[in-house]
C-alpha cells in the first residue's frame, strides 16, 4: 500500500486514483518536464496526508492476477453458454425430429 507519483498516460490512468480524486493512491503529472515532476513532488508533499497504505492496497486488489484470471474465465463461460443458447434457439425442433427428415 504505498502511493505513488506518475506520469498521467497509459495504465497510470486506470490504475492510480489522482489527488484530486476520493480515496487516492497518487499524483499524476502531465508532462514529463522537470517543472512538472518538481510540482508533482510538491503537490504530493503537500497532501501526503491523504494517502493511506488501506486506500492504496484496496485499489491495487482490483488490479490483481487473481482476480483478473476468474473475472476473465467467467466472462468466457458466459460468452460460452450464450454461444450455446443461441445455437439451440437457432434450431426449431422440426430440425432435430429425425423421424420427419424426407417425409415431405
Amino acid at each position: 500500500g504505498t502511493p505513488v507519483i506518475a506520469y498521467g498516460r497509459g495504465g497510470c490512468l486506470e490504475t492510480v486514483r489522482n489527488i484530486d480524486m476520493s480515496q487516492p493512491t497518487g499524483v499524476l503529472f502531465a508532462e514529463q518536464s522537470k517543472s512538472n515532476i518538481r510540482q508533482a513532488l510538491m503537490l504530493f508533499e503537500a497532501n501526503e496526508h491523504k494517502f493511506t497504505s488501506e486506500n492504496c492496497r484496496k485499489n491495487a486488489v482490483k488490479f490483481s492476477t487473481s482476480l483478473f484470471r476468474n473475472d476473465f474465465e467467467s466472462h468466457l463461460t458466459a460468452l460460452w453458454l450464450e454461444f450455446k443458447q443461441n445455437k439451440q434457439l437457432r434450431l426449431s425442433h422440426d430440425d432435430l425430429d429425425v423421424t420427419k427428415k424426407g417425409s415431405s
